[in-house]
């Protein structure tokens, strides 16, 4: 399973609070197929979409928890 948040930057300047986390994700094999092991490649592959960013800040942070 993973999550999602991040934050908005200026370099050398502002940065915003870390966004909620988002819903939790499952990266398996499939349905029925399980997990994979530590460091095993699965076909799970998550695409993270960022809508209504705030054109005041120039890059973002992801940060991704896995559990």
């Amino acid at each position: 399973m993973i999550q999602y948040a991040y934050t908005l930057y200026n370099l050398n300047g502002a940065e915003t609070s870390l966004s909620p986390m988002s819903d939790l994700y499952p990266l398996d094999k499939g349905i029925g197929n399980g997990g994979g092991g530590v460091n095993e490649v699965v076909g799970a592959m998550p695409v993270v979409v960022i809508e209504d960013v705030d054109p005041k800040y120039t890059y973002i942070k992801l940060y991704s928890v896995e559990y």
